[in-house]
């Protein structure tokens, strides 16, 4: 007998008990891998989770592994209750996914004894502005090809909503209107994969239920739902060109025909107009100087926005600075454009007021924003803000040091007349996407 042979007979014992200790270990780790409903995930990026852990937010995300099981679940708590839909119409990405899933397990069998699954219809709620108030529909075809024994088409009986998340219902009962019109007699009961507690609405089934998850299998923390993340965003604009940017001249407080838009800045303007069509914008906040209110008229075209005009996002006074180009400048003022340059809070000759001082305004009005999305909530808010170049920059910068990340000085920042640069607010803070 060899040395292994021999160490192992001397040792059978201890080798048995470590053998059974370590497939103990392994099956409880599968045990727990097939049956824990959510998986905490760690994210550094601010804006996402409820709860922090040395620094890092923690969010929980459901298993696909979950929503299979309570479909199944699900499935035989209809069957049991003998109420199996003719149609399913799924509400949103996660209804369209939960009840893809459902209609797989709710298959039938059809005259040929072969199983069918349940017809699956998609609504979407959408959103619109209208008198400056926020509001929506729930859109869809809903169209249901059911015949009967000699072929002829018939109307379901029996419907069943299907929604991704349950928190208001609001969304569900839309949906249920939608349907009842459609088909007027038809029995409807509703289903949701999710349903958070405090229960706040009321559901027919209910696949899981629970408090804290905000991430369900489909989405990650780039797609966390928007009543979650209760999300600002906010398009800071700077206004197009002007006869006198043209000119690389200095344009402060100027408010002049020179200082109002050229050809080019017009032709600016109404391509930010149709960058903005589609983003769902519900107000936009601008500078009262002349260039900016037309930036900002563009952008709001023949819709119903409101245009809150803002003295806090005036351009800084360039005082005896105004309307001269930069070359004269560097001429006439040598030293006082080399400080300029290289001196954040430098204060321009003749100027009533210091970078110092925008940013405080700046501050004012970043508040004015959280409050007025503050008014806007449980929805989330996409707002526009039309200012200058110098306040722009003085914004972007600030927002940036707040996420160390800030520049040395606010000059290093670009912006271009007619730029958008995006902002997100969440959990009171402002972060450049």
């Amino acid at each position: 007998m060899n040395n292994l042979g021999q160490f192992f007979l001397n040792n059978l014992w201890g080798v048995l008990f470590w053998s059974l200790v370590g497939n103990a270990i392994f099956a409880f780790v599968l045990w727990l891998f097939r049956n824990v409903k959510s998986f905490p995930v760690f994210t550094i990026d601010k804006r996402y989770g409820s709860k922090s852990f040395l620094g890092l937010k923690i969010y929980k995300r459901l298993r696909w592994r979950t929503a299979e099981k309570s479909a199944i679940n699900l499935a035989n708590q209809i069957r049991q209750d003998e109420w199996n839909p003719d149609l399913i119409v799924g509400i949103g990405r996660g209804g369209a996914i939960y009840g893809a899933m459902l209609s797989y397990k709710l298959a039938k069998k059809d005259r040929r004894g072969k199983k069918k699954n349940i017809p699956l219809a998609i609504l979407e709620r959408q959103y619109r502005i209208e008198n400056n108030q926020r509001k929506s529909k729930v859109v869809g075809d809903i169209e249901c090809f059911l015949t009967d024994k000699e072929g002829n088409l018939i109307a379901p009986e029996k419907v069943l909503l299907v929604a991704g998340e349950g928190h208001t219902g609001d969304t569900m009962n839309m949906a249920k209107e939608l349907v009842n019109k459609k088909y007027p007699e038809a029995e409807t009961k509703s289903c949701v994969f999710y349903q958070e507690l405090p229960l706040n609405s009321h559901f027919d089934y209910s696949g899981v239920t629970g408090k804290g998850f905000n991430s369900m299998p489909w989405q990650d923390e780039y797609t966390l739902r928007e009543s979650y993340m209760d999300k600002c965003i906010i398009y800071i604009v700077r206004h197009c060109e002007t006869k006198l940017n043209g000119e690389d001249r200095f344009v402060g407080s100027t408010d002049d025909e020179e200082a109002m838009l050229n050809k080019k800045g017009i032709s600016q303007a109404k391509k930010l107009a149709e960058f903005f069509k589609d983003k769902n914008i519900i107000r936009i906040y601008s500078s009262p100087l002349k260039r900016c209110l037309q930036t900002a008229n563009a952008i709001k075209g023949d819709s119903d926005l409101f245009i809150e005009v803002e003295d806090d996002l005036r351009e800084m006074d360039y005082g005896k600075w105004e309307k001269m180009k930069r070359e004269d400048i560097e001429k006439q003022y040598n030293q006082e454009y080399k400080d300029y340059i290289d001196k954040p809070n430098f204060t321009l000759p003749g100027s009533k007021e210091s970078p110092g001082k925008v940013e405080k305004r700046i501050i004012r009005f970043l508040k004015t924003i959280a409050k007025f999305h503050e008014s806007q909530k449980p929805y989330p808010t996409a707002i526009v803000v039309v200012t200058h170049k110098t306040v722009g920059r003085i914004m972007i910068n600030y927002i940036l040091k707040k996420q160390k990340m800030g520049k040395k000085h606010y000059r290093d920042i670009k912006m271009e007349n007619g730029s958008v640069t995006t902002v997100l607010f969440d959990n009171d803070q402002f972060y450049i996407q």
